[in-house]
């Protein structure tokens, strides 16, 4: 999460113009969906 904010902020400070963190902010939220999405389905898992 701390990386996904910093990043979030280095592309709001840059105003986009690097695009490696533009895409590694793209990269982070990417990620964090997958593990969540990925949670969600183990806990709604029937045994």
């Amino acid at each position: 999460m701390t990386v996904q904010l910093i990043s979030g902020v280095s592309v709001v400070f840059t105003q986009n113009d690097v695009l490696s963190i533009g895409l590694l902010h793209a990269l982070v939220i990417s990620v964090l969906f997958a593990v969540l999405s990925y949670l969600v389905m183990i806990l709604l898992r029937k045994h």
